[in-house]
């Protein structure tokens, strides 16, 4: 069995090409034999990588970066992004791709083969694990996205109550009636009010979970209550809500 390269190599690592000339980026990091804090992925968060990654996109009208799964897949790259990458690597692996891209481009790359069957199937298993690790990569990632998006709902939603909304204690004080906060939660309770969870931060400083009302169906809810309610003395109603408990209002 022979497989025939005519792909860029460096250091001995074939560097895979796709369709649109997109250099396989997880190849040039085995090429160039540094550890996992020279990995493509880590490179991708940084700030400068993603302007630079933004800016070529922008000048050629290309998709730049793309990710592959499965077999021989793997993150992809524009010339100019790999050309980048390997200079953040180190400046003397920069020099080395540059010059081989250079001459990939050109044909002046000698085609190399691979007769040994052993070291061929060693390649391609390396390639296939080089693409579970980008698989890992975006899951990270996305992830990390996934987490940052709950983190900023919370922080909305802490040391206060969320907007157009009231905690129990503030319904009570605008919306009370004159009940006491007893007899008025009930109320709010047999009328199954909805309620809302959010995160609050105790004066102790631990975060409690509690909940609020939306204000919209807590006035709702109080003009239902006082319908049904039924005046029983000048100052003492009834309330068929409440089993028929009295309370103080005069309506």
């Amino acid at each position: 069995m022979e497989t025939n390269n005519t792909l860029p190599v460096i250091a001995g690592v074939e560097i895979p090409v796709d369709s649109e000339g997109r250099y396989n980026l997880n190849a040039l990091h085995r090429a160039s034999g540094e550890g996992q804090n020279k990995a493509p992925g880590q490179w991708l968060r940084t700030k400068q990588a993603q302007e630079f990654v933004s800016a070529v996109e922008k000048e050629t009208m290309q998709i730049c970066i793309v990710s592959v799964e499965g077999r021989n897949g793997g993150t992809f790259a524009h010339e100019l992004v790999a050309v980048e990458y390997a200079g953040w690597i180190s400046p003397s692996f920069r020099i080395k791709v540059n010059q081989t891209f250079i001459d990939y481009r050109n044909g002046k790359l000698q085609p190399t083969t691979i007769t040994d069957p052993i070291i061929a199937a060693l390649v391609h298993g390396l390639m296939e694990i080089d693409g579970i690790k980008q698989q890992q990569v975006v899951i990270v990632r996305k992830t990390e996205q996934l987490e940052s998006r709950v983190e900023q709902v919370e922080l909305q939603h802490r040391n206060g109550v969320p907007q157009g909304y009231l905690s129990r204690s503030q319904a009570h004080v605008l919306h009370g009636i004159g009940l006491s906060s007893e007899v008025f939660h009930l109320a709010l309770h047999q009328l199954e009010v909805p309620t809302t969870p959010y995160i609050h931060h105790a004066e102790d400083g631990n975060d409690v979970a509690t909940f609020a009302y939306l204000e919209s169906d807590i006035a709702d809810a109080v003009r239902t209550f006082l319908n049904d309610a039924i005046q029983v003395t000048r100052c003492m109603c009834e309330s068929p809500l409440l089993n028929g408990r009295r309370f103080r209002y005069s309506k």
